[in-house]
């Protein structure tokens, strides 16, 4: 199985359900895609998030998509150029895990892949186009890393393998949480 086409399948399956969910509550007024500065309690990178959904005053307030069906395919592994295994056991854009055989992550690097596809001043936000390209979220945990990747493309999720990889992972696991 080719995992970049593995990878693409999975988020168009992904997209084209949150496109979905975004159009079914534009008429209502909100927004998609809006970035929040959580408590100083939160465990997202940074504390920064964007919601799948908020909508206009008095309405139902933060919606995050449950997407209703998720894209399976058989466990396989592959072998990527540096010499890291990746296994991808089940994906879901919007929730994948990869979790990884580093005793520490570097911080300066997942900063830079932050800054990169968060983008976290919006300096490349097009309030005209009909989904941001960001990811949503980024929790780091020993031994594993969170990503809701929203609406960002395939090439967010094979730099952060790249990331963890150059860092001197070996072992990389893809699932979802």
């Amino acid at each position: 199985m080719n995992a970049y086409d593995l990878v693409l399948r999975v988020r168009d399956h992904y997209l084209d359900q949150f496109a979905s969910f975004v159009a079914a509550r534009r008429a209502f007024g909100g927004g998609a895609e809006v970035q929040f500065m959580l408590s100083e309690h939160a465990k997202v990178f940074r504390r920064l998030y964007r919601v799948d959904w908020v909508s206009a005053p008095g309405g139902d307030g933060v919606t995050e998509l449950d997407p209703p069906s998720v894209l399976t395919f058989p466990e396989f592994s592959i072998t990527l150029d540096g010499g890291a295994e990746i296994s991808f056991i089940r994906s879901r854009w919007d929730r994948i895990v990869l979790l990884h055989d580093l005793p520490d992550l570097r911080p300066d690097r997942l900063s830079l892949w932050f800054d990169r596809w968060f983008d976290p001043n919006e300096e490349r936000l097009d309030v005209n186009a009909p989904l941001a390209g960001f990811i949503h979220s980024l929790l780091i945990e020993q031994g594993a890393v969170h990503v809701d990747f929203g609406t960002a493309p395939v090439d967010a999720f094979w730099d952060l393998v790249d990331v963890l990889a150059a860092d001197g992972a070996t072992v990389l696991r893809c699932c979802d949480s």
